[in-house]
């Protein structure tokens, strides 16, 4: 599972949308179930409480999830101590006639 999560934060970035997608999914389906309940379509007791919280919650769960692994990410792509830049050449200079060392790929 490192060779996955080493190189992207797309499971992390996967997670966010699908905290965010069920979040919306749960108030559009929150506001039906509302007003099938308000219209009288169900009677039964408690069932439109327990779907609008749990749909609610799941999708603000994943949310936080998403957001949480985010900030972990960066974290750890920060202690990964990576160099900013890679050198193509170096020119080290030795001695005293300041003869120039060419070091790498020339090209």
């Amino acid at each position: 599972m490192d060779s996955v999560f080493a190189f992207t934060d797309l499971p992390v970035r996967v997670l966010m949308t699908f905290g965010l997608t069920g979040l919306l999914v749960s108030l559009t389906l929150g506001a039906v179930v509302l007003s099938a309940r308000l219209a009288g379509l169900f009677d039964v007791p408690g069932y439109a409480a327990t779907i609008l919280v749990v749909l609610f919650f799941g999708g603000i769960n994943a949310l936080g999830l998403g957001v949480v692994g985010s900030y972990a990410w960066r974290g750890y792509e920060n202690t990964k101590r990576r160099p900013l830049a890679v050198a193509a050449r170096e020119l080290r200079y030795t001695g005293i006639h300041h003869t120039a060392v060419l070091q790498g790929r020339q090209r």
